[in-house]
């Protein structure tokens, strides 16, 4: 599970609530890139057929402006945006790149608000106590979701309380050793609060799992994440 598969449906679902609402989104990001894209292409294309002209090389130019298109989309903006600014939550983003007035955000955020609870990533179908809403958040759903693939038989609700102990303190970060064959959660000053017992996979070393760690070692390679 990565982050873009969290965030994305996220994002998708906050804009169709502008939209439900009446709301035209036009992201001032999305019509730079466009306009800036279309005259790349426009000059790679006059040079080309300048020197020499072939139709494969026409279709190749605008196959590719046409792939570009379809990436300058509103929900590929938008997480681009939120990875620049991973603690601003993407209805923030949304409003400010589309320059929408602040009553009419207020507006908005009533409808938001009363539709919270239906506004979340496929993961949170599964985990419905957690709402991600910034990029840091999905990252860390990412990283404890992911631990499934060295702990298959972790629980949700287990998941679910690594991430809430991470994201209560940045501090804070979760550790499971193959050796003791435990999860122990470790507060900001490094005492360990709690430890449970956990079955891993043979290939697993240590996992450390943080807000600024993510740290997995098993005994055929090595991942660093920072």
């Amino acid at each position: 599970m990565t982050v873009k598969q969290i965030l994305v449906p996220v994002i998708k679902q906050e804009l169709k609530k502008y939209r439900d609402n009446g709301e035209k989104i036009r992201l001032k990001t999305a019509t730079k890139k466009r306009i800036v894209r279309t005259v790349i292409c426009v000059l790679i294309f006059v040079v080309f057929n300048e020197i020499i002209y072939y139709p494969s090389v026409t279709l190749f130019v605008l196959f590719v402006y046409a792939c570009l298109m379809i990436k300058t989309n509103n929900a590929n903006i938008i997480m681009g945006k939120a990875k620049k600014n991973p603690n601003t939550p993407v209805e923030e983003i949304i409003t400010n790149d589309a320059g929408l007035k602040s009553e009419t955000c207020n507006q908005t955020a009533s409808v938001l608000i009363s539709s919270e609870n239906s506004i979340h990533s496929k993961e949170a179908l599964i985990l419905p106590n957690i709402h991600t809403r910034t990029y840091n958040e999905a990252l860390l759903l990412s990283r404890c979701v992911n631990v499934r693939r060295y702990v298959p038989e972790i629980t949700e609700n287990m998941i679910e309380e690594m991430y809430s102990y991470i994201y209560e303190n940045t501090n804070n970060i979760v550790i499971i050793k193959a050796s003791t064959k435990t999860i122990s959660f470790i507060d900001s000053d490094g005492k360990e609060v709690k430890t449970y017992p956990v079955e891993v996979t043979q290939y697993l070393n240590k996992i450390v799992i943080g807000i600024s760690v993510y740290n997995v070692q098993s005994y055929e390679y090595r991942y660093d994440y920072d």
